[in-house]
């Protein structure tokens, strides 16, 4: 059921998660392997004219995790919030009016969650899970998501991209705000993108496949092709410094606190087989990631890849693009991207990965983020897709995706369509398109417990109450 205190665009602070335990929240920056890329360049009156605009000087990811302290909150708009706002209304296409009148109700929402609160103990360390956010997405766009996700016993460490695609973000050097092609000096009569720069300036190629084929440098979706490259090795960048967790900085705490803080990681978080989780362009990152890791880092062992509404758009063709590595993924598109015209291109992708794909009928690109419980005047019905969409990425980490779409055949991407021409189906009906092969391992243990066989038909209906 929705929660009684919340009420959207009236109440302050979102649903609390849905888990048994509370959950805790940290913003951690921490030293990262240096990289960048000589081309494109920010050119003037950019404040950051001459400096490579792909570039990664440090790690920056927030922490969602079960603990045992009740209360507290976050702001849902993240530091800078004054640069965030403007990167919005940049994305939208609006001025310095538009982030005025964004600034005073969105500076009013806040994420239950308590701020630094010290790591639940535990005998067995909680499973990881890096999430990758879209175009204009920040470390708490997706809070509901990773909070609900922590309070049932996983770490979720919410990477905050610094590739120029989130509305804004705090550097070493000061703030880097949403990237826009105009502001981009391109490589002078080069066709084709540079290859990328390690730390030790040698030319490296292999993360960067196919991408030599685009004919035009100066798109948008060859800047995407581009930003991925540094998505994926901030995901590296960030699984590496959580693995070193004593040598970074914690937002709100001394030195001292945050060694004391980290040192409950040490023992109490899983690095070894983390899952990757992103959405839209981060789910993008998450296919990436699967296909090509950075060369100049080991390859992780992925346990799990959860794709909410996969961008096929900044990718080559897939004759020209590594083979993934096999990975049980889940790829759970909205009706709405199921219903454009990128269908075919999807499907290809998932078939490429050996994923199983569904749609839940009635959402749109929005609802797997907190917009979602934001904007609403369907609080119970999105409240319901947030809660499908819960259920099933614990399926996929668990090991149960079978049992929980147990009885849904695969249509093959061939959908039943209404006389509309929309997607026949209940809200909040899962359609299975592809299944794929076989699904991964079943955890055991004190957080891995398998998730008991629910057909999804059935889940679906509890998760929609009536308003």
């Amino acid at each position: 059921m929705p929660s009684l205190s919340y009420i959207p665009l009236l109440s302050s602070t979102l649903p609390p998660p849905s888990g048994p335990h509370a959950v805790g929240y940290a913003v951690v920056r921490a030293p990262a392997q240096p990289w960048s890329r000589p081309w494109p360049i920010f050119k003037s009156p950019s404040p950051r004219a001459g400096q490579p605009a792909l570039q990664i000087t440090r790690s920056t990811f927030a922490l969602y995790y079960p603990t045992a302290t009740l209360g507290g909150s976050v702001p849902w708009i993240p530091e800078p919030a004054a640069g965030v706002l403007a990167g919005y209304a940049r994305y939208f296409g609006g001025g310095k009016w538009l982030a005025r009148l964004l600034s005073r109700p969105a500076a009013r929402y806040q994420v239950p969650v308590s701020p630094n609160a010290p790591l639940l103990p535990t005998n067995t360390p909680y499973p990881l899970v890096i999430f990758s956010h879209g175009i204009c997405g920040t470390r708490t766009t997706y809070s509901q998501w990773a909070a609900n996700l922590a309070s049932e016993g996983y770490i979720v460490l919410a990477v905050e991209h610094a590739d120029g695609s989130g509305p804004c973000v705090l550097l070493p050097d000061g703030e880097l705000a949403l990237t826009v092609m105009r502001e981009l000096e391109w490589e002078p009569q080069s066709p084709d993108p540079s290859p990328s720069l390690t730390s030790s300036g040698s030319s490296t190629s292999s993360s960067l496949a196919g991408f030599g084929k685009r004919k035009h440098t100066k798109t948008e979706a060859d800047l995407r092709a581009l930003q991925l490259d540094q998505r994926v090795r901030e995901l590296y960048a960030a699984h590496a410094a959580l693995s070193a967790l004593p040598s970074a900085s914690v937002d709100g705490l001394d030195e001292a606190g945050a060694r004391t803080w980290a040192a409950a990681f040490a023992s109490g978080v899983d690095t070894t087989r983390p899952a990757l989780a992103g959405h839209s362009f981060g789910a993008s990152t998450v296919f990436r990631a699967l296909e090509s890791p950075p060369p100049d880092y080991a390859p992780l062992p992925i346990s799990a890849a959860l794709a909410l509404d996969h961008w096929w758009e900044p990718f080559p063709p897939l004759g020209t693009r590594p083979a993934p590595t096999p990975t049980p993924t889940l790829a759970i598109n909205s009706q709405e991207y199921t219903q454009a015209p990128q269908w075919p291109h999807i499907l290809a992708d998932c078939r490429s990965s050996n994923a199983t794909l569904v749609t839940i009928v009635g959402t749109n690109h929005e609802s797997f983020c907190d917009f979602a419980v934001i904007v609403t005047a369907s609080l119970g019905t999105n409240l319901g897709y947030i809660g499908t969409v819960h259920t099933l990425t614990l399926a996929l980490l668990r090991g149960a995706l079978v049992e929980a779409l147990d009885g849904l055949g695969a249509d093959e991407g061939e959908f039943t369509h209404t006389c509309f021409g929309g997607m026949a189906g209940r809200p909040g009906e899962v359609v299975v398109h592809l299944r794929a092969k076989e699904q991964g391992r079943v955890e055991e243990g004190e957080h891995g417990q398998a998730l008991a066989p629910a057909p999804v038909q059935a889940l679906a209906a509890q998760s929609l109450p009536k308003q």
